[in-house]
C-alpha cells in the first residue's frame, strides 16, 4: 500500500506494553502525511502500565505523537462512570 490512510481508529487494543510499540510501528507505515490515528483506552486500574506506555511511546517528542487527549466519562451498568482516555495521535 502505497498511500496510506487518512485515519485510523483504535480502543482497547492495548492490553500489554508492548504494544502502544507495536500499534507505532504500524502506524508510521500506514498513516500519510497530516492523518491521525484515534485512540479510546479504557482508564482500568490493571492497565495503568499500558496506558503510561501510549504516553512515553507517543511523546510530544516524536515524529509521530500525541496531538491531544481528554478524558470521556461514560455512564455503564446502573450508577457506573467509566472513564476513558482519548488520544489523537498524528505526524508533528
Amino acid at each position: 500500500m502505497s498511500e496510506g490512510f487518512d485515519v485510523v481508529v483504535g480502543a482497547d487494543i492495548i492490553y500489554e506494553a508492548e504494544h502502544a510499540r507495536w500499534i507505532r510501528e504500524c502506524l508510521i507505515r500506514l498513516l500519510k502525511p497530516g492523518a491521525e490515528f484515534h485512540l479510546v483506552i479504557p482508564l482500568r486500574k490493571t492497565h495503568a502500565v499500558e496506558c503510561e506506555t501510549v504516553e512515553r511511546v507517543f511523546g510530544l517528542e516524536r515524529e509521530l505523537g500525541i496531538l491531544g487527549r481528554e478524558r470521556i466519562r461514560c455512564r455503564g451498568d446502573g450508577d457506573d462512570v467509566v472513564e476513558y482516555s482519548y488520544y489523537r495521535i498524528g505526524w508533528c
